[in-house]
């Protein structure tokens, strides 16, 4: 018997992918995953944010323009629900930072730039990732409209 952990994870959608229209795409395809998009919300993220939140972020020259990459404008910052939430948002993403993207993954169908972590969507590793994440990004937020995850 295979065992389904019903959960909540974070998936950002960066500037550069809304400006493409990108984004419209990968939230249909998130849907038809059957994951449910619970929020959507559109703010552009701050640096402090970025810098807590990306832990796989570039180093030395490589993170100023990272950082730019994921604050030159609004995000999409999205909460994701379902069932293994967190694989399954991994998976469709195709986010393994040690190998290519597989074509059929979001990210090699959207691959934005070859600049390392410049992805068209960001989703949370674990669960203690999802709930850092979340903490971040919300704290500001009220979300006292959206039931407790089971």
């Amino acid at each position: 018997m295979t065992h389904t952990l019903h959960q909540r994870t974070i998936g950002i959608i960066p500037p550069a992918a809304i400006r493409s229209g990108a984004y419209a795409p990968i939230l249909e395809q998130l849907q038809q995953s059957g994951l449910t998009l619970t929020l959507v919300l559109r703010r552009t993220l701050t640096k402090t944010e970025v810098v807590s939140i990306c832990r796989d972020r570039p180093q030395g020259s490589a993170l100023q323009p990272f950082l730019e990459f994921m604050t030159d404008g609004p995000s999409l910052l999205l909460i994701l629900e379902g069932s293994n939430a967190i694989q399954r948002a991994q998976d469709l993403t195709g986010c393994r930072l040690d190998s290519p993207a597989p074509a059929e993954s979001i990210r090699g169908q959207f691959t934005m730039s070859e600049q390392p972590l410049h992805y068209v969507l960001y989703v949370s590793t674990s669960p203690a990732a999802a709930l850092h994440e979340y903490q971040v990004l919300f704290q500001n937020t009220d979300l006292s409209h959206l039931k407790a995850s089971a």
